[in-house]
């Protein structure tokens, strides 16, 4: 799977086009919820991930803000309160390209991506990443160094159970190389 930013109008109809496909259709989320304006806010960044049939995975990340909520300070009491928060949302895998590594080399693009772009801002090189995850994928993340937010108790969004989960990220720990595929 090749990862890009999305540069184009047609790249962003394939990836709601994606969404469509697995918040809406498959999970029965409604359209007027999967779309929001933080889709079309200045800062976001959308990413698609694509193979030889076309986009197969999509994510994006808000644009972020600074400073560090106390619950995370907390948590990290050895970085910078001006830390860089973003969060990344609406990532999803179509049916037919789960269980390969797809979701994985997505998500570690996107954290590569917010450190190269806002690891220099501010908070000493680093960046906190958050996502709302739907209870089914929590495990994903947490094998992928995410953890849960315990002071933040867990909620439904569209009808369906989240929780909070922050990462640290840091360029040590954020260098992955997929074979021959560099973000």
């Amino acid at each position: 799977m090749q990862i890009r930013q999305a540069e184009s109008a047609d790249d962003i109809l394939d990836i709601f086009a994606t969404r469509r496909a697995v918040f809406h259709l498959e999970q029965g989320i409604s359209l007027d919820r999967e779309i929001d304006d933080t889709d079309f806010a200045k800062g976001t960044i959308h990413l698609l991930g694509e193979d030889a049939s076309g986009t197969i995975a999509v994510g994006r990340i808000s644009p972020p803000k600074i400073g560090i909520p106390a619950d995370l300070a907390e948590m990290f009491p050895q970085i910078p309160r001006d830390v860089l928060i973003g969060k990344l949302g609406h990532f999803c895998v179509l049916p037919a390209a789960r269980g390969c590594g797809n979701g994985k080399e997505l998500l570690r693009g996107a954290e590569r991506l917010a450190l190269s772009c806002w690891a220099r801002s501010a908070g000493g090189g680093v960046v906190l990443l958050q996502v709302a995850a739907q209870a089914p994928v929590i495990g994903f993340y947490q094998k992928l160094g995410y953890r849960l937010i315990s002071s933040r108790d867990s909620y439904l969004d569209a009808g369906i159970e989240h929780r909070d989960l922050v990462k640290l990220v840091e360029p040590q720990a954020s260098v992955v190389q997929f074979p021959g595929r560099w973000l």
